[in-house]
């Protein structure tokens, strides 16, 4: 195996953007290796324009693929190409893997608009893959005590959604419930049990606030379905010795 580190030049750049910095290990010689490099905008940009326009220089190879490494790092820390608009890296490599903070590089598919049968294809590729208990414990985790940046919650205060909006998630609900229906499944909160803290602390939220319907006047059609709903239902809920609902 060949272990290198190499650099590209843009000669024709279409922005700011004209550098890439990588490693490369390959079975070839560096010379007759054609790998311009992993960074996904850097490949949709060479998708779109080509590689004539692209100057490949190998910088220095090594006998160990951890020494390339290491120079990469070197070179990454350097420039300090996350940060550096001349550089399509967006992120300097690190003996942990990569690091990404401080970047301002804009994500290679910001403003990408889909097709409704890109949008098929991506659902379909998805659906039959459900996600193992141990991926959803490390989604969880790398989630937990990440903040929003005050930017982020400026631009969310106040926003409200569109009534077209509104439509598409009721839709997309009313969709996925049917569904679950359809394969005999349970639905979402079937079987939930809240602990005692849990009850206490929605308690203590709607303290002072009024009911969603304080107010409300149901239309004779309403009243109607209403009624049918209950009559309909299989499960009667039960009262305790108050006369509420449990």
């Amino acid at each position: 195996m060949y272990h290198y580190t190499y650099m590209i030049t843009v000669k024709n750049p279409t922005d700011a953007r004209r550098l890439y910095l990588g490693v490369r290990s390959c079975k070839v010689v560096p010379e007759e290796d054609f790998y311009f490099g992993s960074c996904r905008p850097f490949r949709a940009w060479q998708k779109q324009n080509g590689t004539d326009g692209l100057d490949r220089q190998v910088l220095a190879v090594w006998p160990s693929r951890q020494e390339a490494l290491s120079h990469e790092i070197l070179l990454h820390d350097c420039f300090d190409v996350a940060v550096n608009p001349e550089f399509w890296n967006q992120a300097k490599q690190k003996a942990t893997g990569f690091d990404t903070t401080g970047t301002t590089h804009i994500g290679y598919n910001k403003g990408m608009k889909w097709t409704e049968e890109q949008r098929q294809r991506a659902s379909a590729s998805r659906m039959g893959h459900p996600t193992s208990e141990e991926t959803k414990q490390k989604i969880s985790d790398a989630q937990k005590g990440k903040k929003l940046a005050p930017e982020h919650v400026a631009s969310l205060t106040g926003k409200k959604r569109s009534e077209e909006g509104k439509k598409n998630m009721s839709q997309s609900k009313l969709l996925y419930l049917q569904k679950l229906r359809e394969e005999g499944k349970p639905m979402p909160s079937q079987g939930q049990v809240f602990s005692e803290e849990a009850k206490l602390k929605m308690s203590l939220a709607k303290i002072g606030k009024p009911t969603w319907n304080k107010g409300r006047s149901w239309t004779d059609e309403q009243r109607k379905k209403l009624s049918e709903a209950a009559k309909n239902r299989k499960v009667k809920r039960q009262k305790n010795e108050k006369g509420q609902y449990l």
